[in-house]
């Protein structure tokens, strides 16, 4: 079984592999101008900008190779998504178990279980391994991010670290399993870990991954500031990271809970686009952060995993509730995957209203119609982005609205991708 289980691995990585040399290969274009483009877009008149479609506003060429992009990208997606469901199953197959029990026979109980907590991480962090390297080799040879090897390593080790650790912590409470209603005990117990975890990742776990510095005073600064306070935000927060890091993709985004809650600002926006785009992409932001949705978020997410846990306890078969609690995690957490990848559209839906009410808030908070149509442009161009992918493919994967539709909605247009 060990030798069937590994080749199955295997062959999820060489498919995960073979997709992404397929894409950089079949979807090759000439090295992309982003600043050319900026140029390009910036010439476009603002009643043109306001009036045409998002189809003859974006480079033909770059929406050509969009496609073809998002072709591949779909196919390594979905099966990226089979293999979180293979993960625990195929831990089911080896009866991993009955191995713990022979390495461990005498072993105390908090140690049993930090042991399986951390071998449980590790081994979803190796299904997922192979599409993050996949990803990474296709970006770079699509000119999408200049990730280093270093610092690939560097984020997969902190992941891993940080997996280990909190899958041992966590695991600690496995012992539940054997009262009735487990599942509103862990519930309960996610809620506080939740709302912890919102405190402290801006502070102590991002800049695992990204250097944060206070956005200097600049004269954009004192811009940001007065439009942060007509938003009704008070001394805001606002910090740069060096997102290009990882991606040559431009963005912001707002993170943390109560003082630890910041505005970021991703280097590649500050360096490529004007003073306007970027007023406009920090209002979309700031109307993150009036609309509370950092915290919407959390309870969202607080409530969509308990009920997922509820689910799972209810479906799961009466023959092994009589288990010993390590045996009986694999077949849990299959059915908690499932269960998530079941609802990830509902998910992806509700996130997707989240993002055009925050466009909506930066339209009425900035009002720059015609800024909001060039970042958008600009974003297609640059990310590769279809302004309208296929429906089903939003549906499944798509946390913002298509790109086509958040053009049609700064020009005041019926959504193009209906």
């Amino acid at each position: 079984m060990i030798v069937r289980v590994l080749a199955l691995w295997l062959l999820v990585a060489a498919g995960a592999g073979f997709l992404a040399t397929l894409q950089v290969q079949r979807c090759h274009h000439p090295a992309f101008d982003a600043a050319a483009d900026a140029r390009r877009v910036a010439a476009i008149p603002p009643p043109q900008l306001l009036s045409r479609p998002a189809q003859s506003l974006v480079d033909p060429a770059r929406q050509a190779q969009a496609r073809c992009v998002g072709r591949y990208g779909r196919m390594r997606a979905l099966l990226e998504l089979a293999a979180a469901l293979l993960a625990p199953i195929t831990l089911l197959l080896l009866r991993w178990d009955l191995a713990l029990a022979r390495v461990l026979p005498h072993a105390p109980r908090i140690r049993r279980y930090a042991l399986i907590g951390a071998l449980l991480a590790l081994w979803l962090w190796a299904w997922g391994l192979p599409f993050d390297v996949a990803g990474v080799l296709a970006a770079r040879g699509l000119g999408l991010s200049r990730e280093t090897l270093a610092t690939f390593l560097s984020n997969q080790a902190a992941s891993l670290g940080l997996g280990l650790v909190a899958a041992a912590i966590v695991a600690q409470a496995i012992g539940v399993l054997r009262r009735r209603w487990w599942s509103l005990w862990f519930a309960a117990a996610l809620a506080p870990v939740a709302v912890c975890m919102a405190v402290v990742v801006p502070l102590w776990i991002a800049p695992l991954f990204n250097a944060y510095h206070p956005f200097p005073q600049t004269p954009l600064r004192s811009a940001i500031e007065q439009q942060a306070a007509r938003a009704g935000l008070r001394r805001p927060q606002i910090f740069v990271a060096d997102l290009s890091a990882q991606r040559e993709a431009a963005n912001a985004f707002v993170f943390g809970f109560w003082k630890t809650e910041r505005i970021v600002v991703g280097d590649t926006l500050l360096a490529r686009y004007g003073r306007d785009d970027v007023l406009f992409v920090l209002a979309h932001e700031m109307g993150h952060a009036v609309h509370g949705d950092v915290y919407r978020g959390v309870a969202w997410a607080w409530l969509f995993a308990a009920a997922g846990l509820v689910a799972t306890e209810l479906l799961e078969p009466r023959r092994r509730r009589s288990l010993p609690p390590e045996s009986r995690v694999p077949a849990l957490l299959a059915i908690a995957v499932a269960l998530s990848l079941a609802v990830q559209p509902i998910g992806n839906a509700i996130s997707r209203g989240v993002e055009h009410r925050a466009d909506a808030f930066a339209l009425r908070l900035n009002g720059d119609r015609a800024a909001g149509v060039r970042t958008f442009v600009r974003f297609a161009d640059e990310d590769l982005a279809q302004p309208c992918p296929p429906r089903w493919a939003a549906l499944i994967f798509a946390t913002h609205p298509p790109i086509g539709a958040r053009i049609a909605f700064m020009q005041g247009r019926e959504d193009p991708c209906r």
